[in-house]
């Protein structure tokens, strides 16, 4: 497995986004994916 070396700048932005709505998926047995992913999400109501 190959490891990313992340800045500060990213880390944090990372972590914030996923104690936001973000959220980090993990590969599952027999899952077609290759990597894990990163996903930001919202709701409508939170658009203004």
């Amino acid at each position: 497995m190959h490891i990313f070396k992340l800045t500060d700048i990213q880390k944090n932005i990372l972590i914030a986004s996923i104690m936001g709505d973000g959220e980090i998926t993990k590969i599952y047995k027999n899952s077609r994916r290759k990597y894990n992913s990163y996903r930001g999400h919202f709701g409508v109501q939170q658009l203004e």
